[in-house]
């Protein structure tokens, strides 16, 4: 298992396309969870949106788990918070999640609709 926090910009910027490649073909099962609370950030809910660290970037929390049997991962698990900082802490205590097929050549790990927002 191998996990880190990241700003969030992670999840889709271009300049970390061959990361996130390299991170899809070494683990098995990739979940992301988007904790966003950045104070640029401009998405229907962003107003009442608070970071869980008290800074200015959006956060993001990888989880990655290695299979036995080095099977590569062709889907993200994917969890978006958006709210109060509180309410963010019990959501992630809970298992808050979905999943969908990696299709872009991008290696994109939110969902191609957050994308294009």
């Amino acid at each position: 298992m191998f996990s880190y926090i990241t700003n969030a910009t992670m999840l889709a910027s271009t300049s970390v396309r061959g990361l996130r490649e390299r991170l899809t073909q070494g683990f098995g099962k990739l979940f992301e969870l988007n904790l966003n609370g950045g104070v640029n950030e401009i998405s229907a809910g962003a107003e009442n949106d608070e970071n869980v660290f008290d800074i200015a970037q959006a956060v993001a929390v990888h989880v990655y788990v290695r299979s036995m049997g080095g099977s590569r991962s062709e889907t993200i698990n994917y969890a978006d918070f958006w709210g109060r900082r509180s309410a963010k802490y019990a959501a992630c205590q809970r298992k808050v999640e979905s999943s969908y097929s990696l299709q872009s050549r991008k290696f994109l790990f939110l969902p191609f609709a957050f994308v294009l927002r």
